[in-house]
């Protein structure tokens, strides 16, 4: 039960560091779109709508990605203590409810940052000055 928490936690990092990456390539767009007069309620629903797909994506993947390896990898790990393979086959059981509730817990922390850099307020005129300098 800790790896499975620590690989959480480390994956929740993982999406919310992509996320915040991600902001920071996008506020050049999202300048240029409210210099062309978007609502900034507009953009910021929009980039949180693009990061919550990619996330429900990486969850969805990765639990489904999990579930199969735990199935194709488990019963061949599983040994006597005479290291043979017991008899019958090794027992699967995935408890899926808590493997949801644990991919929904990953995925708040990169939902939640997409929407916290999304509220920012910067000056829309030095973002796209920064933009020119480039």
């Amino acid at each position: 039960m800790v790896i499975a928490v620590v690989t959480g936690v480390l994956a929740a990092i993982g999406f919310g560091a992509a996320v915040a990456a991600s902001a920071r390539e996008r506020s050049r767009d999202s300048a240029l779109l409210l210099a062309l007069g978007a609502r900034r309620k507009q953009v910021t629903r929009t980039m949180a709508a693009e990061q919550a797909l990619l996330v429900a994506l990486g969850g969805a993947v990765g639990l489904g990605l999990g579930t199969l390896l735990v199935h194709l990898i488990v019963p061949f790990v599983v040994l006597t203590p005479a290291a043979r393979r017991p008899t019958p086959g090794a027992l699967i059981e995935l408890p899926f409810g808590q493997a949801l509730l644990l991919t929904a817990a990953i995925a708040v922390v990169p939902l939640l940052s997409a929407f916290l850099i999304g509220r920012r307020r910067r000056d829309v005129a030095a973002r796209l000055r920064h933009v020119e300098e480039m």
